[in-house]
């Protein structure tokens, strides 16, 4: 009989220890113990992973970047456009003031167009009727005969001498293929301005 109260109050006291101790500190592991609570168990964890990925915000300095990138290029297309030595001026398309298209790549008879580009060879004899051969930037050459040296003059007003002309020179012309013009024949501009190139 004393056995059995003994007994009684011992597992009553281990049950009252266990009862005031609190849950252990991994009672989640404790209590799964199924396969589902596995699964669950998995899943906090993979939610836990997954939390750090919330980052795309992040990315939008390389959206910066990208923005960034086309005005560089803009820049560099400005650069070689002024490295041309032209200014401003049109290399090709058509001229808004007076709609003639620029450098074409093919003439025919009869066409007016506008030649821009440097000038390559020359003839200057006679010097009332000069011969130039004058390459646009995109390699396509043209050649002309012009108005006296005496009439031709610098887009800033001045003048060279015949014994000063040579090759490198700018030069823009409005240029003339005659309608009756054969392969043979040279077109005429009576208009040729020349440019110094930077």
């Amino acid at each position: 009989m004393r056995k059995l109260i003994f007994m009684t109050i011992l597992v009553f006291s281990f049950t009252l220890l266990a009862a005031c101790s609190g849950p252990p500190a991994s009672e989640p592991a404790v209590n799964i113990t199924d396969s589902t609570g596995e699964s669950e168990t998995v899943t906090q964890e993979e939610d836990t992973a997954t939390e750090p990925m919330e980052e795309p915000m992040e990315e939008e300095p390389e959206a910066e970047t990208a923005v960034a990138a086309p005005i560089e290029e803009a820049e560099t297309v400005e650069e070689t456009e002024g490295a041309t030595g032209f200014g401003d001026m049109l290399m090709s398309g058509i001229d808004p003031e007076t709609g003639l298209e620029i450098n074409p790549d093919v003439v025919g008879p009869g066409d007016t167009f506008i030649v821009r580009g440097i000038v390559i060879s020359m003839n200057l004899t006679p010097v009332t009727e000069p011969e130039f051969l004058i390459q646009a930037p995109s390699g396509t050459k043209y050649r002309m005969r012009t108005q006296a040296l005496a009439d031709m003059f610098f887009n800033d007003g001045s003048q060279w001498q015949a014994f000063e002309f040579r090759q490198g020179v700018g030069a823009t012309a409005t240029v003339t293929l005659d309608t009756s013009a054969s392969l043979s024949d040279v077109a005429r501009s009576e208009d040729m301005v020349l440019i110094m190139v930077e």
